[in-house]
């Protein structure tokens, strides 16, 4: 013979028991198809210690400014620029999916084939094979095809993030902590006057004002900052619904249990037959 449960409270316990194992079984299920099946992006470089000692992601820089030697210029360009070259806020890099940053200060010194550091060492030896750049758009054009991750100054790899941050990332790291400067030669008259007025800026929050004005136009469809989340694991929490019904669908059963065994005790079937037949004699009487 095959097992009937005859109590309405256990039928509902281990019905909805059932119903919860079915749902976490194929929430199990979806999960590690999703896992096994969906790609997984690499963790994005987000330091310059993280750029250099990878070499599948090579260092990009603008030749404008760079105190790399180019062969291939004549020595008699004109160098008035460099009076005027400005380094704006902090230096970072973009890159589709790995990044990195660099300030002005280690960006000379990444640049320079004499480096001490080690880091700075790697970045040089892997800028041996970069390709010459001398705008930002073609910069952007070889991140967007090639691997490879920008080195610039913050406010404009914030610019170009904050125009297409659906293909490129900013560094989380900014290891130079300068916010304006000028190039000037060594030992201008005007330089004190240059810091003066810079640090006025500075102060008194003007700077930050043309940085929201500028870097907050209709053209940018995203903040600079942002960056592309990473995966979460399931945890309990997210299946504490399945939980939830069957601690109610409990209950409901204790509650059912307990109505069951008031209803087959003796001295409430006689109170059930007292009424009954009190109900039925009344009727009886009335016809």
């Amino acid at each position: 013979t095959a097992f009937d449960l005859s109590s309405n409270s256990a039928r509902l316990a281990l019905g909805t028991f059932w119903v919860v194992i079915i749902i976490i079984t194929s929430t199990y299920t979806a999960d590690l198809a999703a896992v096994l099946t969906v790609n997984t992006q690499k963790e994005p470089i987000n330091t310059l210690a993280e750029l250099a000692s990878q070499s599948d992601i090579l260092p990009l820089i603008d030749f404008r400014g760079s105190p790399i030697p180019n062969n291939d210029d004549d020595n008699n360009d004109d160098d008035d620029d460099d009076d005027d070259d400005d380094d704006d806020d902090d230096d970072d890099d973009d890159d589709d999916g790995n990044d990195d940053e660099s300030g002005k200060e280690g960006r000379e010194e990444a640049e320079n084939e004499t480096a001490t550091s080690g880091v700075y060492k790697d970045i040089a030896s892997l800028m041996k094979n970069m390709p010459k750049v001398t705008d930002t758009v073609e910069a952007r054009k070889l991140v967007e095809e090639r691997n490879m991750a920008y080195l610039g100054d913050m406010s404009q790899i914030d610019y170009l993030v904050g125009e297409e941050c659906n293909k490129f990332v900013r560094a989380k790291s900014v290891f130079n902590t300068g916010a304006l400067g000028f190039i000037v030669p060594k030992g201008a008259p005007y330089l004190d006057a240059f810091n003066r007025i810079i640090v006025k800026l500075l102060e008194s929050g003007i700077l930050d004002e043309w940085h929201r004005k500028w870097w907050s136009h209709d053209g940018l469809t995203c903040k600079p900052e942002a960056r592309l989340g990473t995966g979460k694991n399931l945890g309990v929490i997210y299946l504490a619904g399945p939980f939830f019904v069957f601690a109610g669908a409990t209950g409901l059963g204790f509650l059912f249990a307990g109505a069951e065994w008031v209803w087959k005790t003796d001295k409430f079937q006689r109170v059930i037959a007292y009424f009954y037949f009190k109900f039925k004699k009344g009727k009886q009487g009335d016809t």
